[in-house]
């Protein structure tokens, strides 16, 4: 029997500390057999009984887990570093390394046609510099979709993602000129939607003040800076399976299903261009997922307005655990 050829792309895995999710997600790297595997992890965090442990079952998991010809390069922290400073750190050694790759987190489950899919995204997209990315999340139902198998899109998800290193080199993690483009309401020239501006103002306020240890805004704003576009799947191919960090867990957002994409007969859309009716549906079902509306917009003022917005915001997070 003929071996089976190596997936030429290079795939990163971002790991931390939960063996179930692992174990699934890295199953279905190990059926592609990636030529180069990039491994992150992020260190355990002191004051958590038994992490270390975790952390270390895991990263043992991954590598003992290797049972293909490939090259392994790990880039493993003994000190938690958290989320901004590890994964966009551990992103900066990727990009040293590579042209390109396909970038998971534990908790991104792909459908197999994901990888070949942004396999094709890559090479054909390579060179043009207006794509900053290629998704694996669709925000869209069935009949929203369009008949083309992707499209673009201002929206930046990185549930499962490829990118290159002439894209990531523009990465501004500290978000340098988002109080200039705030006052400035440059999102207003990018996106139709007074709703959606308010919820990303509102995540990027969070992330520029350090309220918010991410690192995922500023790819977003990076992203929207240099007015790039993203391509996104006309099918979802990755489920998040256990949202876990900084923000509430939005179970709206998890476990939602994927399907194959056949790419033996890609259809291309005829121009690169943001459809105005797609948009309006990505960014409507965006905002029912993280459960963001008007009255709750309206009541976040007022009660930033009377100064018991952060007390009450902090007594949420703690009941939701």
């Amino acid at each position: 029997m003929q071996a089976q050829e190596l997936f030429p792309i290079p795939v990163v895995f971002i790991i931390f500390n939960r063996p179930e999710t692992t174990e699934k997600v890295f199953s279905e790297i190990q059926k592609i057999k990636p030529k180069q595997l990039f491994v992150i992890a992020d260190g355990p965090r002191a004051q958590v009984p038994g992490e270390k442990e975790k952390c270390d079952a895991v990263r043992d998991m991954v590598l003992n887990g290797i049972h293909w010809n490939c090259q392994i390069l790990t880039n493993f922290s003994e000190i938690n570093l958290g989320c901004k400073i590890r994964i966009s750190s551990g992103l900066n050694w990727v990009f040293s390394h590579v042209d390109c790759a396909i970038i998971l987190e534990d908790d991104c489950l792909p459908n197999p046609s994901f990888f070949h899919f942004c396999e094709l995204m890559l090479k054909k997209y390579r060179n043009d510099p207006r794509i900053m990315m290629i998704a694996g999340t669709n925000y869209l139902s069935e009949k929203e979709c369009p008949d083309f198998s992707y499209f673009f899109s201002q929206l930046f998800p990185i549930w499962g993602w490829a990118t290159w290193k002439r894209a990531w080199t523009l990465y501004d993690i500290n978000m340098t000129h988002w109080p200039l483009m705030k006052k400035d309401e440059y999102l207003k020239s990018i996106y139709n939607n007074k709703l959606f501006i308010h919820y990303i103002e509102r995540i990027f306020d969070d992330v520029f003040s350090g309220k918010d240890d991410t690192w995922d805004a500023q790819w977003f704003y990076s992203c929207i800076v240099h007015r790039g576009l993203c391509i996104m799947p006309s099918k979802n191919l990755v489920s998040n399976i256990g949202i876990a960090g900084t923000r509430p867990q939005i179970k709206q957002f998890i476990n939602r299903p994927i399907f194959q994409l056949n790419l033996l007969n890609i259809n291309e859309p005829p121009i690169i261009l943001v459809h105005p009716k797609i948009e309006r549906n990505e960014l409507k079902n965006l905002l029912n997922m993280a459960g963001y509306s008007y009255f709750k917009y309206f009541c976040t003022i007022l009660l930033k307005r009377i100064g018991i917005f952060n007390f009450i915001e902090n007594i949420y997070l703690k009941i939701r655990g």
